[in-house]
């Protein structure tokens, strides 16, 4: 999933440093906000994106909106 599009970006930053083509690169997620796509695909335009859902929103603790909430800090218990 892409909240913030913060760790999708830093990914696709690893991806790079070793040599990867950011036109090689797709990301398939299942749930997208608008600003988070909005963030990654302004640093990364040249790699494609396959969403299933764009939420409605972000709220300002990074959660989306329906959403399920920030699921590795569900998922993990961290916070």
């Amino acid at each position: 999933m892409v909240a913030t599009g913060r760790s999708l970006s830093l990914a696709i930053d690893r991806l790079k440093d070793v040599g990867v083509q950011e036109t090689s690169i797709i990301s398939v997620n299942y749930l997208a906000s608008p600003q988070g796509l909005e963030f990654v695909q302004q640093r990364h335009p040249d790699c494609t994106y396959v969403i299933a859902s764009i939420e409605e929103a972000l709220t300002e603790n990074g959660y989306m909106l329906p959403g399920i909430g920030d699921f590795g800090d569900r998922f993990f218990s961290a916070g």
